[in-house]
Protein backbone atom coordinates (compact mmCIF):
# COMPACT_ATOMS: atom_id res chain seq x y z
CA UNK A 1 0.00 0.00 0.00
CA UNK A 2 1.44 3.48 -1.18
CA UNK A 3 1.84 6.30 1.62
CA UNK A 4 -0.82 8.16 -0.31
CA UNK A 5 -3.25 5.55 0.32
CA UNK A 6 -2.48 4.51 4.21
CA UNK A 7 -5.37 6.83 6.30
CA UNK A 8 -3.48 10.21 8.15
CA UNK A 9 -4.93 11.73 11.38
CA UNK A 10 -7.32 15.16 10.03
CA UNK A 11 -7.88 13.16 6.41
CA UNK A 12 -11.34 12.34 5.56
CA UNK A 13 -13.52 12.35 2.31
CA UNK A 14 -16.89 14.12 2.74
CA UNK A 15 -18.32 10.99 2.59
CA UNK A 16 -16.60 8.42 4.03
CA UNK A 17 -17.43 5.24 3.60
CA UNK A 18 -18.74 2.28 5.96
CA UNK A 19 -17.38 -1.35 5.95
CA UNK A 20 -19.61 -4.38 7.57
CA UNK A 21 -17.00 -6.86 8.41
CA UNK A 22 -17.84 -10.33 9.84
CA UNK A 23 -17.15 -14.10 9.90
CA UNK A 24 -19.52 -16.68 9.59
CA UNK A 25 -19.98 -20.35 10.38
CA UNK A 26 -23.47 -21.88 9.80
CA UNK A 27 -25.09 -18.51 10.69
CA UNK A 28 -28.72 -18.79 8.86
CA UNK A 29 -30.88 -18.36 12.12
CA UNK A 30 -29.05 -15.23 13.15
CA UNK A 31 -27.87 -13.87 10.51
CA UNK A 32 -30.06 -12.39 9.00
CA UNK A 33 -31.39 -9.93 11.79
CA UNK A 34 -27.61 -9.06 11.92
CA UNK A 35 -27.46 -8.02 8.25
CA UNK A 36 -30.83 -6.09 8.26
CA UNK A 37 -29.56 -4.06 11.38
CA UNK A 38 -26.44 -2.59 9.17
CA UNK A 39 -28.30 -2.82 5.51
CA UNK A 40 -28.75 1.12 6.09
CA UNK A 41 -25.68 2.68 6.95
CA UNK A 42 -23.10 0.15 4.95
CA UNK A 43 -21.55 0.60 2.13
CA UNK A 44 -20.44 -2.54 1.91
CA UNK A 45 -21.32 -5.87 3.74
CA UNK A 46 -17.95 -8.28 3.69
CA UNK A 47 -18.75 -11.68 5.19
CA UNK A 48 -16.03 -14.46 5.25
CA UNK A 49 -17.44 -17.76 5.49
CA UNK A 50 -15.51 -20.63 7.34
CA UNK A 51 -17.13 -23.67 6.16
CA UNK A 52 -20.51 -23.04 6.30
CA UNK A 53 -22.99 -26.44 5.58
CA UNK A 54 -26.08 -24.58 6.08
CA UNK A 55 -28.22 -21.68 4.09
CA UNK A 56 -26.02 -18.73 5.08
CA UNK A 57 -23.60 -17.76 2.09
CA UNK A 58 -27.20 -17.48 0.32
CA UNK A 59 -28.47 -15.23 3.17
CA UNK A 60 -25.35 -13.37 3.06
CA UNK A 61 -25.49 -12.60 -0.75
CA UNK A 62 -29.23 -12.00 -0.66
CA UNK A 63 -28.30 -8.70 1.32
CA UNK A 64 -25.48 -8.09 -1.45
CA UNK A 65 -23.02 -9.15 0.76
CA UNK A 66 -19.74 -9.72 -0.83
CA UNK A 67 -18.68 -13.34 0.74
CA UNK A 68 -15.00 -14.67 0.82
CA UNK A 69 -13.53 -18.60 1.93
CA UNK A 70 -11.23 -18.55 4.64
CA UNK A 71 -10.24 -22.38 5.58
CA UNK A 72 -10.78 -22.34 9.74
CA UNK A 73 -7.32 -22.64 11.37
CA UNK A 74 -8.36 -22.23 14.95
CA UNK A 75 -7.34 -18.60 15.06
CA UNK A 76 -10.07 -16.04 15.13
CA UNK A 77 -7.63 -13.37 14.54
CA UNK A 78 -6.65 -14.54 11.27
CA UNK A 79 -10.09 -14.97 10.14
CA UNK A 80 -11.15 -11.28 11.09
CA UNK A 81 -8.06 -10.07 9.37
CA UNK A 82 -8.84 -12.06 6.20
CA UNK A 83 -12.67 -10.18 6.32
CA UNK A 84 -10.42 -6.46 6.84
CA UNK A 85 -8.15 -7.62 3.91
CA UNK A 86 -11.22 -7.23 1.45
CA UNK A 87 -12.41 -3.98 3.08
CA UNK A 88 -12.74 -0.68 0.87
CA UNK A 89 -14.02 1.50 3.31
CA UNK A 90 -12.61 4.10 4.82
CA UNK A 91 -14.41 2.74 8.33
CA UNK A 92 -14.85 -0.89 9.33
CA UNK A 93 -17.23 -2.02 11.95
CA UNK A 94 -16.49 -5.43 13.16
CA UNK A 95 -19.88 -7.08 13.92
CA UNK A 96 -21.12 -10.65 14.24
CA UNK A 97 -23.84 -13.43 13.38
CA UNK A 98 -25.17 -13.37 16.80
CA UNK A 99 -25.83 -9.66 16.74
CA UNK A 100 -27.28 -6.79 15.46
CA UNK A 101 -26.87 -2.52 15.56
CA UNK A 102 -29.80 -1.06 17.42
CA UNK A 103 -31.66 1.36 15.44
CA UNK A 104 -30.91 3.79 18.14
CA UNK A 105 -27.30 3.66 17.09
CA UNK A 106 -27.41 4.80 13.21
CA UNK A 107 -26.99 8.75 13.80
CA UNK A 108 -24.46 8.69 16.20
CA UNK A 109 -22.31 5.89 14.23
CA UNK A 110 -23.06 8.11 11.00
CA UNK A 111 -22.05 11.21 12.95
CA UNK A 112 -18.99 9.45 14.26
CA UNK A 113 -17.07 8.37 11.07
CA UNK A 114 -17.46 12.51 9.59
CA UNK A 115 -14.51 12.62 12.64
CA UNK A 116 -11.38 12.39 10.66
CA UNK A 117 -8.79 12.28 14.22
CA UNK A 118 -10.83 9.12 15.27
CA UNK A 119 -8.47 5.99 15.41
CA UNK A 120 -10.50 4.00 17.03
CA UNK A 121 -14.24 3.95 18.87
CA UNK A 122 -14.90 2.13 21.90
CA UNK A 123 -18.40 1.54 21.61
CA UNK A 124 -21.31 -0.57 23.97
CA UNK A 125 -22.00 -4.84 23.76
CA UNK A 126 -25.02 -5.12 25.65
CA UNK A 127 -25.23 -8.60 26.29
CA UNK A 128 -28.93 -8.78 27.81
CA UNK A 129 -29.92 -8.70 31.32
CA UNK A 130 -30.39 -12.68 31.01
CA UNK A 131 -26.56 -13.37 30.13
CA UNK A 132 -25.09 -13.97 33.38
CA UNK A 133 -22.31 -12.63 32.17
CA UNK A 134 -21.41 -8.55 32.36
CA UNK A 135 -23.87 -7.06 30.30
CA UNK A 136 -22.58 -3.31 29.35
CA UNK A 137 -18.96 -3.88 27.92
CA UNK A 138 -16.90 -1.54 26.11
CA UNK A 139 -15.34 -2.75 22.48
CA UNK A 140 -13.05 -1.53 20.20
CA UNK A 141 -15.44 -2.35 17.47
CA UNK A 142 -15.64 0.59 14.96
CA UNK A 143 -12.06 1.67 13.46
CA UNK A 144 -10.13 3.32 10.42
CA UNK A 145 -9.55 1.30 8.04
CA UNK A 146 -5.88 1.21 8.10
CA UNK A 147 -3.13 -1.65 7.52
CA UNK A 148 -1.58 -1.81 10.56
CA UNK A 149 -5.00 -2.38 12.72
CA UNK A 150 -5.38 -5.96 12.68
CA UNK A 151 -6.80 -8.53 15.11
CA UNK A 152 -4.30 -9.58 17.30
CA UNK A 153 -4.34 -12.98 19.58
CA UNK A 154 -6.35 -16.34 18.35
CA UNK A 155 -9.06 -16.10 20.54
CA UNK A 156 -11.07 -12.75 22.64
CA UNK A 157 -9.23 -11.15 19.64
CA UNK A 158 -8.73 -7.20 19.54
CA UNK A 159 -7.36 -4.56 17.46
CA UNK A 160 -7.76 -2.29 20.58
CA UNK A 161 -3.55 -3.04 22.08
CA UNK A 162 -2.27 -2.12 18.24
CA UNK A 163 -4.29 0.45 18.09
CA UNK A 164 -2.93 1.94 21.39
CA UNK A 165 0.07 1.45 20.17
CA UNK A 166 -0.44 3.50 16.55
CA UNK A 167 -2.03 6.26 18.39
CA UNK A 168 1.02 6.84 20.47
CA UNK A 169 3.45 6.40 17.63
CA UNK A 170 1.11 9.00 15.51
CA UNK A 171 0.65 12.19 16.85
CA UNK A 172 -3.07 13.50 16.09
CA UNK A 173 -4.56 10.11 15.98
CA UNK A 174 -7.97 9.95 18.61
CA UNK A 175 -9.55 7.23 20.19
CA UNK A 176 -12.62 8.15 21.57
CA UNK A 177 -15.90 6.63 23.17
CA UNK A 178 -19.17 6.69 21.75
CA UNK A 179 -21.42 4.66 24.07
CA UNK A 180 -24.38 5.46 21.96
CA UNK A 181 -23.24 3.01 19.68
CA UNK A 182 -24.84 -0.15 20.88
CA UNK A 183 -24.19 -3.79 19.48
CA UNK A 184 -26.93 -5.93 20.92
CA UNK A 185 -25.20 -9.48 21.90
CA UNK A 186 -27.66 -12.32 21.65
CA UNK A 187 -24.82 -15.08 21.82
CA UNK A 188 -25.44 -16.08 25.72
CA UNK A 189 -28.77 -16.81 24.73
CA UNK A 190 -27.55 -19.94 22.87
CA UNK A 191 -28.60 -22.94 24.22
CA UNK A 192 -26.63 -24.86 26.34
CA UNK A 193 -25.20 -27.93 24.12
CA UNK A 194 -24.13 -24.80 21.92
CA UNK A 195 -22.57 -22.68 24.90
CA UNK A 196 -20.27 -25.98 25.77
CA UNK A 197 -19.22 -26.11 22.44
CA UNK A 198 -18.01 -22.48 22.24
CA UNK A 199 -16.48 -23.26 25.64
CA UNK A 200 -14.62 -26.45 24.38
CA UNK A 201 -13.45 -24.32 21.22
CA UNK A 202 -12.57 -21.55 23.28
CA UNK A 203 -10.79 -24.05 25.72
CA UNK A 204 -8.57 -25.70 23.08
CA UNK A 205 -7.33 -22.18 21.31
CA UNK A 206 -6.81 -20.44 24.47
CA UNK A 207 -4.72 -23.31 26.70
CA UNK A 208 -2.67 -23.59 23.25
CA UNK A 209 -1.50 -20.33 23.18
CA UNK A 210 -1.49 -19.66 27.08
CA UNK A 211 1.25 -22.00 26.71
CA UNK A 212 3.60 -20.46 23.85
CA UNK A 213 2.59 -17.04 25.56
CA UNK A 214 2.87 -17.13 29.71
CA UNK A 215 3.40 -13.72 30.30
CA UNK A 216 -0.28 -12.06 28.50
CA UNK A 217 -2.29 -11.42 31.59
CA UNK A 218 -5.54 -10.60 29.35
CA UNK A 219 -5.42 -14.16 28.11
CA UNK A 220 -4.74 -15.33 31.39
CA UNK A 221 -7.46 -13.94 32.90
CA UNK A 222 -9.98 -14.98 29.72
CA UNK A 223 -8.51 -18.57 29.92
CA UNK A 224 -9.54 -18.22 33.44
CA UNK A 225 -12.93 -16.79 33.19
CA UNK A 226 -13.67 -19.80 30.82
CA UNK A 227 -12.70 -22.33 33.08
CA UNK A 228 -15.26 -20.45 35.77
CA UNK A 229 -17.79 -20.48 33.18
CA UNK A 230 -17.55 -24.68 33.17
CA UNK A 231 -16.86 -25.44 36.85
CA UNK A 232 -13.11 -25.64 36.54
CA UNK A 233 -12.11 -23.64 39.25
CA UNK A 234 -9.09 -24.95 40.95
CA UNK A 235 -7.85 -24.68 37.65
CA UNK A 236 -8.86 -21.11 36.79
CA UNK A 237 -7.83 -19.59 40.70
CA UNK A 238 -4.37 -20.78 39.07
CA UNK A 239 -4.87 -18.74 35.80
CA UNK A 240 -5.95 -15.91 38.12
CA UNK A 241 -2.78 -16.09 40.44
CA UNK A 242 -0.34 -15.46 37.47
CA UNK A 243 -2.23 -13.03 36.04
CA UNK A 244 -2.65 -11.60 39.11
CA UNK A 245 1.37 -11.95 39.94
CA UNK A 246 2.72 -10.09 36.69
CA UNK A 247 0.30 -7.26 37.01
CA UNK A 248 -1.63 -7.29 40.84
CA UNK A 249 -3.65 -4.21 39.65
CA UNK A 250 -5.78 -6.12 37.68
CA UNK A 251 -9.62 -5.39 39.15
CA UNK A 252 -11.27 -8.16 36.91
CA UNK A 253 -8.98 -10.38 37.53
CA UNK A 254 -9.46 -10.29 41.41
CA UNK A 255 -12.87 -9.99 41.14
CA UNK A 256 -13.14 -13.41 38.40
CA UNK A 257 -10.94 -15.43 41.15
CA UNK A 258 -13.09 -14.22 43.97
CA UNK A 259 -15.87 -15.54 41.59
CA UNK A 260 -13.75 -18.97 41.77
CA UNK A 261 -13.64 -18.60 45.47
CA UNK A 262 -17.13 -18.26 46.21
CA UNK A 263 -17.96 -20.69 43.80
CA UNK A 264 -15.41 -23.42 45.80
CA UNK A 265 -17.16 -22.05 48.99
CA UNK A 266 -14.34 -20.26 50.31
CA UNK A 267 -16.29 -17.42 51.19
CA UNK A 268 -13.18 -15.39 53.34
CA UNK A 269 -11.43 -15.87 50.23
CA UNK A 270 -13.70 -14.17 47.80
CA UNK A 271 -14.43 -11.33 50.27
CA UNK A 272 -10.44 -10.31 50.03
CA UNK A 273 -10.44 -10.86 46.23
CA UNK A 274 -13.82 -8.75 45.73
CA UNK A 275 -12.52 -6.30 47.82
CA UNK A 276 -9.45 -5.95 46.36
CA UNK A 277 -10.79 -5.27 42.70
CA UNK A 278 -12.97 -2.61 44.39
CA UNK A 279 -9.94 -1.07 45.70
CA UNK A 280 -8.56 -0.93 42.36
CA UNK A 281 -11.95 0.21 40.44
CA UNK A 282 -14.93 1.20 42.70
CA UNK A 283 -17.07 1.55 39.90
CA UNK A 284 -17.72 -2.17 39.40
CA UNK A 285 -20.79 -3.18 39.85
CA UNK A 286 -20.16 -6.68 39.42
CA UNK A 287 -17.56 -6.22 42.27
CA UNK A 288 -19.93 -4.82 44.30
CA UNK A 289 -22.62 -7.45 43.71
CA UNK A 290 -20.56 -10.71 44.14
CA UNK A 291 -18.74 -9.01 47.44
CA UNK A 292 -22.95 -8.65 48.81
CA UNK A 293 -22.82 -12.51 47.82
CA UNK A 294 -19.84 -13.47 49.61
CA UNK A 295 -21.25 -11.30 52.83
CA UNK A 296 -24.50 -12.37 52.66
CA UNK A 297 -23.05 -16.16 52.52
CA UNK A 298 -21.06 -15.08 55.87
CA UNK A 299 -24.03 -14.32 57.55
CA UNK A 300 -22.97 -10.66 56.99
CA UNK A 301 -26.74 -9.45 56.00
CA UNK A 302 -26.44 -5.40 57.00
CA UNK A 303 -22.93 -5.41 54.73
CA UNK A 304 -24.54 -7.83 51.75
CA UNK A 305 -27.53 -5.44 51.71
CA UNK A 306 -25.17 -2.32 51.19
CA UNK A 307 -23.03 -3.53 48.79
CA UNK A 308 -26.28 -4.63 46.65
CA UNK A 309 -27.23 -1.02 46.80
CA UNK A 310 -23.83 0.21 46.05
CA UNK A 311 -23.81 -2.12 42.55
CA UNK A 312 -27.28 -0.90 41.45
CA UNK A 313 -25.78 3.21 42.00
CA UNK A 314 -23.68 2.27 39.97
CA UNK A 315 -25.81 0.14 37.02
CA UNK A 316 -29.03 0.60 38.24
CA UNK A 317 -30.72 -1.60 35.38
CA UNK A 318 -28.71 -4.43 36.94
CA UNK A 319 -31.55 -7.91 37.21
CA UNK A 320 -29.51 -9.54 39.62
CA UNK A 321 -28.60 -6.95 42.07
CA UNK A 322 -31.89 -6.38 42.58
CA UNK A 323 -33.03 -10.11 43.18
CA UNK A 324 -30.16 -10.41 45.62
CA UNK A 325 -31.18 -7.20 47.39
CA UNK A 326 -34.81 -8.87 47.78
CA UNK A 327 -33.50 -12.06 49.19
CA UNK A 328 -31.60 -10.06 51.33
CA UNK A 329 -34.21 -7.90 52.59
CA UNK A 330 -36.38 -11.36 52.65
CA UNK A 331 -34.02 -12.33 54.90
CA UNK A 332 -34.58 -9.86 57.83
CA UNK A 333 -38.02 -10.50 57.37
CA UNK A 334 -39.70 -6.95 58.63
CA UNK A 335 -39.30 -4.92 55.74
CA UNK A 336 -41.07 -7.68 53.06
CA UNK A 337 -42.49 -4.11 51.15
CA UNK A 338 -38.82 -3.53 50.31
CA UNK A 339 -38.30 -7.15 49.67
CA UNK A 340 -41.56 -7.28 46.96
CA UNK A 341 -40.24 -3.64 45.67
CA UNK A 342 -36.60 -5.47 44.69
CA UNK A 343 -38.20 -8.44 42.91
CA UNK A 344 -40.60 -6.45 40.76
CA UNK A 345 -37.53 -4.05 39.59
CA UNK A 346 -35.16 -7.12 38.82
CA UNK A 347 -38.20 -8.62 36.62
CA UNK A 348 -38.95 -5.58 35.19
CA UNK A 349 -35.84 -5.74 33.33
CA UNK A 350 -35.59 -9.51 32.89
CA UNK A 351 -38.83 -11.58 33.49
CA UNK A 352 -37.70 -14.36 32.58
CA UNK A 353 -36.10 -14.76 36.19
CA UNK A 354 -38.00 -17.66 37.70
CA UNK A 355 -36.27 -17.82 41.14
CA UNK A 356 -37.36 -14.03 41.17
CA UNK A 357 -41.19 -14.83 40.38
CA UNK A 358 -41.32 -17.31 43.02
CA UNK A 359 -39.56 -15.37 45.47
CA UNK A 360 -41.83 -12.77 45.18
CA UNK A 361 -44.83 -15.14 45.17
CA UNK A 362 -43.35 -16.26 48.93
CA UNK A 363 -43.35 -12.45 49.79
CA UNK A 364 -46.48 -12.14 48.64
CA UNK A 365 -47.82 -15.47 50.66
CA UNK A 366 -46.40 -13.45 53.60
CA UNK A 367 -48.39 -10.79 53.31
CA UNK A 368 -51.51 -12.76 52.63
CA UNK A 369 -51.99 -11.76 49.34
CA UNK A 370 -52.34 -15.61 48.12
CA UNK A 371 -54.22 -14.55 45.18
CA UNK A 372 -50.64 -12.74 44.09
CA UNK A 373 -48.71 -15.66 45.36
CA UNK A 374 -50.09 -17.66 42.77
CA UNK A 375 -49.73 -15.80 39.81
CA UNK A 376 -45.73 -15.58 40.47
CA UNK A 377 -45.67 -19.15 41.48
CA UNK A 378 -46.99 -19.73 38.19
CA UNK A 379 -45.08 -17.61 36.08
CA UNK A 380 -42.08 -19.17 37.74
CA UNK A 381 -43.18 -22.37 36.90
CA UNK A 382 -43.60 -21.38 33.07
CA UNK A 383 -39.94 -20.68 33.23
CA UNK A 384 -38.78 -23.59 35.08
CA UNK A 385 -41.07 -26.30 35.87
CA UNK A 386 -38.11 -28.38 37.51
CA UNK A 387 -38.55 -26.00 40.51
CA UNK A 388 -39.29 -28.29 43.17
CA UNK A 389 -40.00 -25.84 46.05
CA UNK A 390 -42.41 -24.04 43.85
CA UNK A 391 -44.53 -26.69 43.39
CA UNK A 392 -44.22 -26.91 47.10
CA UNK A 393 -45.15 -23.83 47.66
CA UNK A 394 -47.75 -23.43 45.75
CA UNK A 395 -49.24 -26.47 46.90
CA UNK A 396 -49.44 -24.98 50.53
CA UNK A 397 -51.30 -21.42 48.77
CA UNK A 398 -53.66 -24.12 47.11
CA UNK A 399 -54.24 -25.80 50.58
CA UNK A 400 -54.80 -22.58 52.13
CA UNK A 401 -57.70 -21.16 49.38
CA UNK A 402 -59.21 -24.52 49.49
CA UNK A 403 -58.15 -25.71 45.96
CA UNK A 404 -57.03 -29.10 47.44
CA UNK A 405 -57.25 -30.65 44.14
CA UNK A 406 -54.23 -28.41 42.81
CA UNK A 407 -52.40 -28.67 46.15
CA UNK A 408 -52.14 -32.53 45.74
CA UNK A 409 -51.33 -32.00 41.85
CA UNK A 410 -48.53 -29.79 43.01
CA UNK A 411 -47.39 -31.14 46.24
CA UNK A 412 -46.80 -35.03 44.07
CA UNK A 413 -44.99 -32.90 41.99
CA UNK A 414 -43.00 -31.47 44.07
CA UNK A 415 -41.94 -34.99 45.91
CA UNK A 416 -41.24 -36.18 41.82
CA UNK A 417 -38.21 -33.61 41.84
CA UNK A 418 -37.28 -34.01 45.07
CA UNK A 419 -38.61 -31.98 47.51
CA UNK A 420 -39.18 -33.00 51.04
CA UNK A 421 -42.62 -32.51 51.74
CA UNK A 422 -43.21 -32.32 55.96
CA UNK A 423 -45.19 -35.20 57.19
CA UNK A 424 -47.59 -32.64 58.75
CA UNK A 425 -48.93 -31.51 55.17
CA UNK A 426 -48.95 -34.82 53.67
CA UNK A 427 -51.12 -35.63 56.36
CA UNK A 428 -53.39 -32.97 55.96
CA UNK A 429 -53.72 -33.46 52.27
CA UNK A 430 -54.44 -37.47 52.84
CA UNK A 431 -58.17 -36.28 54.20
CA UNK A 432 -59.02 -34.55 50.62
CA UNK A 433 -57.40 -37.65 48.38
Amino acid sequence: MSNQSIPQPGVLPKKPRLSICMIVLDEENMLPRCLKSVQDVADELIVVDTGSKDNTISIAEDFDAKVYHFKWCDDFAAARNESLKHATGDWILQIDADEELLSSSILPLRKAILNPWCLIYIITCDNGAASGSERFVEVGRLFRNHPLVRYSRPYHETVSSIAYKLISQKPGWQLLHEPRIVIRHYGYEFSEIESRKKYERGLRIMESYVKENRGDVYMLTKLGETYNCVGRYDEAIVKFKEAIAINPNLADTRKDLGLAYFEKGMFDEAVVEFKEAIAINPNLADSHNNLGMACYAKGLLDKAISEYIEAIAIEPDFAEAHYNLGVAYGARRDIVDEEISEYKKALAINPNLGEAHSNLGGAYADKGMLNEAIVEYTKALAINPKLAHTHFCLAITYYAKKMYKLAIQHCDEAEKLGCEVPPWFLLKLKDHR
